[in-house]
């Protein structure tokens, strides 16, 4: 070891900013199992897989700036829940990992960040740069597609021109939130069901800029149709005291059908 002592280098050094980017960049491609191997072969870099992981979970590199010099046709935001090791004792194990990827009118898709333990409303702050004003009042794409996660598409609608809540994740969620107002299991898998089939909205086949207008008329008189029963829906829940219930088909309802305007 007499480079490392002239170095002043100890046996056990401290992870630097180099490494972490080293870290980050390879596991974009492969498992945190194989990452480990992979640093071995190419340069001796001995990181144990757990180690790896800790350094993605709190690492600040959040956000790929350099990506959003791209206009997006969507953006898609997702967020999973993982357990984490608390500093404090009784402190939750709870942590949520958040990600977002922007896909251009051609269909690539592109990183735009991974966050861990931030709110949509800071990630929503965040991806915008602070330094251009200009470019912080315009949106980064067309439409926003949201799962229904509380606080996604408040904390990200400005992102956007538009808003796009999913269709298969509002009925399957609904069955949760009628729990919450103590609703039969019998009740809640009708309800979502019923609810299932009456937003069903079939596009006609090929691209949508060559729908005839015959075609257009048919899908606003179908649209049209949806909303009224989306009401006569909510208004049964409400009828039979599902609050939590009617406040999430509610909340939703408005952006349930934005893509039949883009």
């Amino acid at each position: 070891m007499p480079l490392g002592n002239f170095l002043k280098l100890n046996r056990y050094q401290k992870k630097t900013v180099e490494l972490e980017q080293i870290v980050s960049e390879v596991i974009t491609d492969q498992s945190y199992r194989r990452l480990s191997q992979h640093l071995k072969i190419i340069g001796n870099i001995e990181i144990p897989k757990s180690t790896a992981h800790d350094w993605i979970k709190v690492t600040p590199c959040d956000v790929a700036a350099q990506q959003l010099e791209f206009e997006f046709s969507q953006i898609l935001p997702d967020g999973t829940g993982y357990k984490k090791r608390p500093k404090n004792p009784g402190e939750s194990n709870r942590g949520e990992l958040k990600v977002m990827i922007g896909v251009d009118d051609k269909g690539y898709t592109f990183p735009m960040g991974v966050w861990s333990d931030k709110s949509w409303a800071e990630i929503g702050t965040a991806i915008l740069d602070p330094k251009d004003a200009a470019k912080r009042d315009q949106p980064l794409a067309d439409d926003l597609v949201v799962d229904g996660e509380p606080g996604m598409a408040e904390g990200l609608e400005h992102l956007a021109d538009g808003v796009q809540r999913c269709h298969w994740h509002l009925p399957r969620d609904l069955g949760y939130s009628m729990w919450k107002d103590e609703a039969p299991l019998r009740e809640r898998k009708m309800k979502s069901k019923q609810l299932s089939q009456l937003m069903a909205i079939e596009l006609p086949k090929g691209s949508v800029d060559e729908i005839s207008k015959k075609d257009k008329a048919k899908l606003l008189e179908r649209y049209g149709k949806v909303e009224r029963e989306l009401d006569k829906f909510i208004e049964d829940l409400g009828t039979k005291v599902y609050g939590v219930a009617v406040n999430y088909v509610s909340n939703a309802k408005r952006h349930l059908f934005t893509y039949l305007g883009t």
